[in-house]
């Protein structure tokens, strides 16, 4: 039985506070490339090591405009040249790649190496009634494409997946890693970074959602994991030195047990939670661990995916 680790590293513990203000601020961005490293390490040893691939999109959304023709025939290109890159479908906006990290998530694609005539889309439709600032309003397509003629093959939409509040949606990205759920099945997986852009109260996330097709690489697309809370750290601190900080991250394996006609999930967690104060006569900030905990947790699919303890759940 096929299966895989997948797992986010966590920063240096030694790190001091103030070099912390710009790790906290880019800890979802710089999880999504160390777990594409890491992702292989740590299996059973039932089951042979997965190969490592980057879960970032490489140049597959060159083509985004003919993808979005193609998906959207009623869609059209933002005449507003002045604001980010977009197309107009009714009363949402269609988020192209190539848009500042102050704009809205934009679309992402990765070809699927499982299935490699086939190419992953995800589409952010934004709320054009709604500010792409703040308390941003909008959904996400999940398409599956043949990846000759860019048709669409599976489609999934998923209401109000890219709406947020003062936790931000910073970005997207497919993870491709071999998650196979069952003889012949295996899943492909979307990470969400979420940032609460807070610097005395930090706040980074990424999640992790698998989908599947019931037959294979054909069939209806369907979630099959929902917002798994991979990676977090969070904190509280006086922007100097003097605070708390809390980190956990998991790791994922494919177990040969099943439930429902479904591998179970093994989840190995690793908790840490730190203080930071000045001390000595040069005031020195210094940041100690005050807790580590590892547990492990088995998600087993229940008919209908796999549930999620609402203690990894993601906000």
């Amino acid at each position: 039985m096929p299966a895989v680790t997948s797992h986010l590293g966590r920063r240096n513990a030694a790190a001091k506070p103030r070099q912390m203000r710009h790790t906290r601020h880019l800890l979802g961005t710089l999880s999504l490339g160390i777990s594409a490293a890491l992702i292989g390490l740590g299996l059973s040893a039932v089951a042979p090591v997965a190969q490592a691939q980057s879960q970032w999109p490489s140049d597959a959304c060159t083509q985004a405009t003919t993808i979005l023709q193609n998906a959207y025939p009623d869609a059209r290109p933002d005449p507003d040249k002045t604001g980010p890159k977009r197309y107009v479908l009714g009363e949402q906006w269609l988020m192209l790649p190539g848009n500042s990290s102050g704009d809205a998530p934009s679309m992402v694609c990765k070809v699927w190496p499982a299935h490699d005539t086939l190419l992953l889309v995800a589409v952010p439709r934004m709320s054009a009634k709604a500010s792409l600032d703040h308390d941003r309003v909008g959904d996400l397509d999940i398409l599956v494409l043949d990846r000759a003629s860019l048709k669409v093959q599976q489609r999934l939409s998923l209401a109000d997946a890219m709406s947020d509040d003062a936790i931000r949606i910073e970005g997207l990205a497919f993870d491709t890693a071999r998650y196979v759920i069952a003889p012949g099945i295996q899943a492909f997986g979307l990470r969400t970074m979420r940032n609460s852009g807070s610097r005395a109260n930090p706040f980074n996330e990424v999640s992790l959602s698998l989908f599947a097709m019931r037959d294979g690489g054909s069939g209806p697309l369907a979630p099959v994991l929902e917002k798994l809370s991979v990676s977090r750290s969070n904190g509280e601190w006086d922007t100097n030195c003097t605070g708390e900080f809390h980190e956990r991250n998991l790791v994922l394996a494919m177990r040969n047990e099943q439930h429902q006609g479904r591998y179970d999930i093994r989840v190995s967690q690793e908790y840490v939670s730190s203080k930071a104060e000045l001390t000595g006569p040069d005031k020195e900030c210094k940041e100690t661990a005050s807790e580590t905990k590892k547990t492990q947790q088995t998600l087993a699919y229940d008919g209908k995916r796999y549930v999620v303890p609402a203690s990894l759940k993601s906000h």
